[in-house]
């Protein structure tokens, strides 16, 4: 017996059973698993997805405990398992499921933690691919391979604006189509194609995720929503529920341009979604379930990379219970506030007074919030520390706050600097390096995230009181020629 449609694997270990006729006695039963790569990379250089040999069983109930240790997180429709029975004269029998089972296997415990703050705005946004009208918009920032992706975002009563940058050295976009895809129907293995679907995941593109009832499950529903837009400024959006068997397009009146920059490389991207389009109220404080994904190619048909800002693997990154938030805040300044401030200076202080006492009454309110927002920027350089480019704003961007906020917030709660943090980060990495390896000083260096030999140097012998060189004979490890 195989896991059964729309079962959630959370372990590294499932059972398989062979269920074989009575008047059958197999020699052996092997069993395989199919699953999406890693690496997305399709005919170039690896295989979009792998088989992998999970064991054989000679004897009945023909049960097997596969392991599952080297197999990443799969979302809907990407894992499943086949059978091969061998019998007594050495045919082989190979069992491979009509339709893909629709597992989830999910080792990954809870939801993102990261919240992409959303600001109101008085003015609608224009949608031209300027991106003239951001800045005082809330912002994100990661990185794909070579990639800096930059989001920012804002919202009125009628839409969810979003303004995208994506800074990247080779644009690919092979598709002449521009525009909403129309004929572009969802699809799924044993659903016809319309004819004429453009893939646009074969270019360089951002997706967008919406989970609009924030339930955050495991398989996707019609609330879950995704908007995929190509550089070449081709776009779509799809919504399905496989347990119901429905697929339906949407965003069909959302409102996007796409443009090309030289110098930097670089494309971008402005979309208004309307709220009937994500069949949402808003208002202030509402949260939904967010995600911003960018791909890559290094050349057309060639191999690319992925990543999403949540940090979710690409093999999962369909399944809603990875993905992070969005939270619509800040309401208009009133008019009456502009009015009082004019009308004196002692009122001016009256207000600024009450502001001073409301600022400290949210502060108590928000640690939760705050505290998140530390954690999210230590998380950031743990994982980027090696990155030179590596900068506060970038920490601070995978909350949606500044780096002057995140940088306060952080000195408030941990008695020191970001930098400081990064810092230390850097030279803790790099004693260790210098005790355990033999790698030289210019290599550690760069492995740390450093400019320069030199600067790595005079860093390191201001907070150890001696150099690289010093403290690794120190240590007892003997190193590679410099």
């Amino acid at each position: 017996m195989l896991p059964q449609s729309f079962t959630v694997i959370t372990g590294n270990s499932v059972r398989l059973l062979a269920e074989v006729s009575q008047d059958f006695f197999p020699k052996e039963v092997r069993f395989y698993a199919t699953y999406k790569a890693s690496v997305d990379s399709l005919k170039f250089p690896q295989k979009a997805n792998i088989e992998k040999y999970l064991g054989t069983v000679a004897r009945p109930p023909y049960e097997l405990i596969a392991d599952l240790t080297g197999i990443p997180d799969q979302d809907e429709c990407a894992l499943y398992f086949i059978l091969e029975t061998l019998d007594s004269s050495g045919k082989v029998y190979r069992t491979v499921p009509s339709l893909k089972k629709d597992l989830v296997l999910d080792r990954h415990e809870g939801v993102s933690s990261k919240i992409f703050e959303c600001g109101h705005t008085r003015r609608p946004m224009r949608i031209d691919g300027d991106l003239d009208d951001w800045k005082n918009a809330d912002s994100i920032s990661f990185l794909n391979a070579g990639n800096t992706i930059t989001a920012r975002v804002q919202w009125d009563d009628g839409y969810l604006y979003f303004g995208i940058t994506v800074y990247d050295n080779t644009i690919i976009h092979p598709y002449a189509k521009s525009g909403y895809l129309t004929e572009n129907k969802d699809l799924w293995p044993g659903m016809p194609d319309s004819g004429n679907f453009v893939p646009l995941w074969l270019s360089d593109e951002i997706e967008i995720f919406f989970d609009t009832d924030h339930s955050h499950g495991y398989f996707r529903t019609l609330k879950h929503m995704h908007f995929l837009v190509g550089a070449g400024n081709a776009y779509y959006g799809r919504k399905y529920d496989r347990k119901k068997g429905i697929s339906e397009m949407w965003g069909k009146t959302a409102l996007c341009s796409v443009r090309i920059w030289d110098k930097p490389s670089r494309y971008t991207v402005e979309i208004a979604f309307p709220w009937a389009e994500l069949e949402i109220k808003p208002e202030k404080g509402l949260i939904m379930g967010f995600d911003l994904f960018n791909k890559d190619y290094m050349f057309a048909n060639g191999p690319s990379t992925s990543k999403s800002w949540s940090g979710v693997e690409y093999t999962n990154y369909n399944n809603p219970s990875e993905w992070a938030n969005i939270e619509l805040t800040g309401s208009p300044v009133p008019p009456w506030f502009a009015i009082v401030l004019g009308t004196g200076m002692a009122v001016g202080l009256v207000l600024l007074g009450f502001a001073w006492k409301r600022t400290r009454q949210e502060s108590g309110q928000n640690a939760p919030r705050n505290e998140l927002i530390v954690k999210n920027v230590e998380e950031y350089i743990k994982a980027n520390f090696s990155d030179p480019e590596l900068s506060v704003s970038k920490a601070a961007g995978v909350s949606g706050v500044s780096a002057k906020y995140a940088g306060g917030l952080y000195k408030t709660y941990k008695k020191m600097s970001i930098n400081q943090y990064l810092n230390n980060m850097r030279l803790e990495k790099a004693k260790d390096l210098l005790r355990t390896t033999d790698k030289n000083i210019t290599e550690i260096t760069f492995e740390v995230g450093y400019a320069s030999p030199d600067y790595f140097t005079k860093v390191f012998k201001a907070a150890e009181g001696m150099v690289p060189s010093e403290y690794r004979l120190k240590t007892g490890k003997t190193a590679k020629s410099l």
